[in-house]
């Protein structure tokens, strides 16, 4: 099961979902301890769920982006659907819900 980076609806539905697998959970995570960054190390335990507030998310879009530039390989594409997802909860002024299902 995947842990699901969502915006939720007024009813707590997903509208918007960025899934990860495990593997890509722990290279997110092994790859934000070596960059220290500390916002995204927030959501180092794939099997707890995690909300990021609207004030939170600039840093946590901050962070995403020093990764998506210094991305040792080829950059996975769920740091793009992540990176999008961020942009959107700022502009909706939103929430960001990490759902381990």
């Amino acid at each position: 099961m995947p842990l699901d980076f969502a915006l939720l609806a007024q009813d707590g539905t997903p509208v918007e979902v960025v899934p990860i697998s495990m593997a890509e959970h722990e290279e997110l995570i092994a790859y934000a301890r070596e960059l220290k960054l500390f916002r995204i190390l927030r959501f180092h335990d794939y099997f707890e769920d995690v909300d990021t507030t609207t004030i939170e998310l600039p840093g946590l879009q901050k962070e995403i982006t020093t990764m998506a530039h210094r991305y040792p390989t080829a950059k996975p594409s769920f740091l793009n659907d992540l990176q999008r997802l961020v942009a959107l909860a700022i502009t909706r002024h939103q929430t960001l819900y990490a759902i381990a299902d």
